[in-house]
């Protein structure tokens, strides 16, 4: 049995070599899932998923290997087939409208059963009618060759049932089951096709998915995958390459749980069983409604841009998590914190804490500084953190460049000293390393957090070891009574007041200082003969 196998990320892993014999259909010599966790135990469970999955992927590559593709004319000699067997008696309409098959399916693997449809519509119940063609051939079709088919056999269907007197299934809508049941059985319709001569396969036949695509409706385009849609969605919009990297990786999830990628194909019922599946494994509201988000961006771009008829991620939002309310530190916690990092010779945990804890910054902000992002004006004298995207690598949510003044504690700190022996172009915390996609800030919860919880030793779970700063504040400016668009330019907050602009200008830099400066220190971090002072050092990065 193999086991779970680690990345340098951290994340562990499920990789299996695919048997030789399917390697062909499969299209791949390794199979990989990443388990998307670091914990050992849970990747021994998730490993035992995933190994399960791919047990019964193997099964269906190897019953995938006598699918066929189809030609035009063989499709089309499939459709007169079809047409052809309603004329004779070897389908009948039954009393709701439907066909009685009077062959089992080899693309159904047997069964004499309609696929699962979404409803009654013309569209759904067509699916239902290429399966049934498909076995009076004694073929399974690729999932090319099973769209053809269907895209042949649209007018023939639609015939069909117009002439039997389902005007309702003429057009895409529902069937008013009752009425039809009145009919009774229904006469067999006649066709002028005929079929010619028997079906062979195609020479160079290849294989194809598992499954024929459901059809819930017509699509803007045919056969739209996953990573068609989100290589689009990337080009499109501005969305940075960890964004892409996440919604891809969630894709591939959902991807894993269809059993296909036809974006196409995906429909409402589809997405509230992979999220059920997702809350029966314990994921919780708000992280589903985090995964959500990503994909429904890209959904909703390949409606706007013409790829999708319509996004099937509405309405599936779940309720805020109770559980998921974050408390900020105390100040017993926050002396504790600050504390402890004054023993740390890395400069990322000597300092991040400390200015987490007296500006409110993000942890990813903090740890993607230079030495030229702190700055004094030169008006006014006030030292500030420039949090900007200016250089590559650097990233700010919401793209918000603001100018957060130093609080009078990190200045007394020493943190201004410290900064001043940094070359402007050098980065402050050179001891964080960069991510796969060249971010210093990151992953930066496994830089900071893990010191939290593991050095120490905070491991209460409602407090989060990066975000409880923005939490206190946020509490200690309200406290204050700091108006609510300062608050919101201290803390980065995406308000659609003056709070986007404020701070890049001196007036408004100053009046941020006076308002910062507000937030009291709590007793035991200095000396109570050594408080904070207002004395800043004299410039040296130009600004």
């Amino acid at each position: 049995m193999s086991r779970p196998i680690r990345r340098a990320s951290g994340d562990f892993a499920f990789r299996a070599r695919v048997p030789a014999d399917v390697q062909a259909v499969a299209g791949k010599k390794f199979y990989s899932v990443a388990l998307v966790t670091k914990d050992p135990a849970e990747a021994k469970r998730r490993h035992r998923e995933e190994e399960a999955i791919f047990t019964a992927k193997i099964a269906e590559w190897r019953r995938q290997s006598n699918r066929v593709d189809l030609t035009r004319e063989q499709a089309t000699e499939i459709a007169a087939r079809w047409a052809a067997a309603l004329k004779t008696g070897a389908i009948q309409w039954d009393a709701a409208g439907g066909t009685v098959p009077a062959l089992a399916s080899p693309q159904s693997e047997g069964s004499t059963e309609h696929p699962p449809l979404e409803g009654d519509s013309f569209e759904a119940r067509l699916a239902a009618h290429v399966m049934q063609a498909l076995a009076l051939a004694g073929l399974t079709a690729t999932d090319s060759g099973w769209r053809l088919l269907r895209d042949i056999m649209v007018p023939l269907a639609r015939r069909a049932h117009v002439e039997a007197g389902l005007r309702a299934w003429a057009t895409p809508g529902t069937l008013d089951r009752a009425a039809a049941a009145k009919r009774g059985v229904l006469e067999p319709i006649s066709l002028s096709i005929e079929p010619r001569s028997p079906i062979q396969p195609s020479p160079g036949s290849r294989p194809a998915t598992p499954n024929p695509p459901a059809q819930h409706g017509p699509t803007a385009r045919e056969g739209v995958t996953f990573d068609e849609l989100i290589r689009g969605w990337s080009r499109i919009t501005a969305a940075k390459p960890r964004t892409v990297d996440d919604t891809r990786m969630i894709l591939n999830s959902l991807k894993r749980f269809l059993g296909h990628d036809d974006a196409g194909a995906v429909t409402t019922a589809a997405l509230k069983r992979w999220r059920d599946d997702a809350l029966d494994r314990g994921l919780t509201n708000n992280t589903f409604n985090n995964r959500l988000s990503m994909i429904r961006q890209v959904f909703a771009w390949g409606v706007k841009d013409g790829q999708l008829p319509s996004d099937p991620t509405e309405g599936l939002r779940l309720p805020k998590s109770k559980n998921a309310q974050r408390f900020p530190y105390s100040d017993e916690q926050m002396v504790q914190i600050l504390l402890a990092s004054r023993s740390e010779k890395a400069a990322g945990r000597r300092w991040a804490h400390w200015i987490m804890a007296f500006t409110g910054m993000r942890a990813g902000e903090v740890l993607q500084l230079s030495g030229a992002d702190v700055r004094q004006d030169p008006a006014t004298g006030v030292w500030y953190i420039a949090v900007n995207e200016d250089d590559e690598g650097k990233s700010v949510k919401n793209g918000q460049t603001r100018h957060v003044p130093l609080h009078p504690a990190l200045i007394c700190e020493g943190f201004v000293t410290f900064a001043q022996t940094v070359a402007a172009s050098a980065p402050l915390f050179p001891d964080k390393k960069c991510d796969k996609f060249g971010r210093r800030g990151g992953r930066a919860w496994n830089y900071v957090g893990k010191w939290i919880r593991e050095t120490v030793g905070i491991t209460d779970e409602r407090l989060a070891p990066d975000h409880s700063w923005r939490h206190r504040m946020e509490d200690e400016l309200r406290a204050a009574e700091v108006p609510s668009d300062a608050r919101n330019a201290i803390v980065g907050h995406a308000d659609q007041s003056v709070g986007r602009v404020y701070g890049l200008r001196g007036e408004s830099l100053a009046r941020l200082y006076r308002e910062l400066s507000k937030v009291q220190v709590p007793k035991g971090l200095f000396p109570e003969d050594a408080a904070p002072v207002h004395a800043v050092p004299r410039l040296v990065h130009a600004m």
